[in-house]
């Protein structure tokens, strides 16, 4: 007795920035030559037959310039845009049984020109704390993923050292450093298809600690005053001293 297999794939592309409807590339080659390859390699010792279901819910019933079924049951997509993004399924079928291969395909653009950019544009000071939400509205379940600009990625709920992602899809950023500014994007897919909130964040240099300097004359008074403390109980307060000697000629 043969047992139903169930297979999800997940495949994050990225875009060059300056269209959308650009190739896919996963190196420095030619945007038209670039293209994504989804295998559907099931064993069987009787006959099958394949077909390929894509994100809209059609089947591939012949392939064309942009989709492409070679040998061995790929499907090879070309010239892949943001379009291409959503599930894609391959159904195996034999006289008995059928197996069932999935892929989650996330198309999404490299670089957002600032024109491109559909969240905000904010600045937060080095050492705060960066709060960036993600509201999705959708009548089908949705999954939902934060993309970092090192094109790290982070799902609801997970946390990275002073990064982590909340229930309700907001990202919080503890302690903010310099190596934080670039590009923030929430990214939301559900069977249909994807969209996607990038917002650009630019951490401000990390301020010079307040000092002050007060040169006074050998023999005269000088005063230094504090600033006004409070608090229960009432805080103690001290002054330190440096005393700096100078060499006399």
């Amino acid at each position: 007795r043969r047992t139903r297999m169930l297979l999800l794939v997940r495949t994050v592309l990225h875009v060059p920035h300056h269209s959308p409807s650009t190739a896919a590339r996963f190196s420095s080659s030619q945007p038209s030559s670039s293209h994504v390859t989804l295998d559907c390699n099931v064993l069987s010792s009787g006959h099958q037959s394949m077909e390929w279901m894509l994100p809209d819910l059609t089947t591939l019933e012949k392939t064309d310039s942009h989709r492409i079924v070679s040998e061995h049951n790929r499907l090879v997509i070309k010239n892949t845009s943001l379009s291409d993004s959503g599930l894609y399924h391959c159904f195996v079928r034999t006289e008995t049984d059928v197996d069932i291969i999935s892929y989650r395909l996330t198309v999404r653009e490299r670089l957002l020109s600032p024109s491109d950019l559909n969240g905000k544009k904010m600045s937060v000071d080095y050492g705060e704390s960066l709060i960036l939400p993600c509201s999705v509205t959708s009548p089908q379940p949705v999954e939902t993923r934060w993309i970092l600009p090192k094109h790290e990625i982070l799902n609801a709920s997970d946390a990275k050292g002073r990064i982590h992602v909340s229930q309700n899809n907001t990202l919080i950023i503890k302690n903010v450093l310099d190596e934080d500014t670039g590009e923030y994007s929430c990214l939301a897919a559900n069977l249909h298809g994807v969209d996607m909130l990038s917002h650009m964040v630019v951490v401000a240099s990390k301020k010079e600690e307040d000092s002050s300097v007060s040169s006074v004359v050998e023999g005269e008074s000088h005063f230094l005053h504090s600033e006004d403390t409070e608090g229960e109980p009432e805080p103690l307060l001290k002054w330190l001293f440096k005393i700096t000697k100078r060499a006399k000629m």
